[in-house]
């Protein structure tokens, strides 16, 4: 989110306190109108994380709370272990890579079986097949049709857990 100039530590460390327990960032200077000593940092944005505006960049609560724990910037994306965005307890947030950021996400809500990885077919003769497949660097690795959504799942999983470790994430 903040390309040039990036606070330093001793500036954040300065103006805010995390507490790793919480995940939450408390100001610990008065800033502006909101942003009381003593006050949660931060706002909530569309997608759910938490930002943080400090000295006029903006800035993810998640990549803070890396930089105020380790005294280093994250070098990947910062990844939510429970895929809740705007939980950043410390033991919650973990480096990642893009695709294994990508393995870690939520059953899309669309899902009409409820299972990750999984789409019904139904052949031209009429017979139901259910596919399973899954994404490994931007390339589709094709699972296999089987005759059940248990079957297709567990193809899943399998894979999943092969190319993911524990970034794998069955629903």
């Amino acid at each position: 989110m903040a390309t040039s100039k990036r606070i330093t530590i001793e500036r954040l460390r300065e103006l805010m306190h995390y507490d790793p327990q919480t995940g939450l960032f408390r100001w610990l200077v008065t800033r502006a109108r909101g942003a009381l000593a003593g006050s949660i940092a931060g706002w909530t944005d569309e997608h759910g994380y938490v930002v943080i505006k400090v000295d006029r960049k903006r800035y993810f609560a998640s990549r803070l709370a890396w930089f105020y724990m380790t005294g280093a910037w994250p070098e990947k994306e910062i990844d939510h272990r429970n895929c809740v965005h705007n939980d950043n307890r410390w033991e919650n947030l973990r480096e990642a890579s893009r695709s294994q950021n990508a393995f870690n996400i939520r059953l899309r809500s669309d899902n009409k079986f409820r299972i990750k990885g999984v789409w019904k077919r139904v052949l031209p003769t009429g017979t139901v097949k259910f596919i399973s497949q899954i994404t490994v660097r931007n390339h589709s690795i094709w699972l296999g049709s089987h005759d059940c959504p248990l079957a297709a799942s567990i193809a899943y999983q399998l894979a999943s857990a092969r190319y993911a470790g524990d970034f794998a994430r069955a629903a």
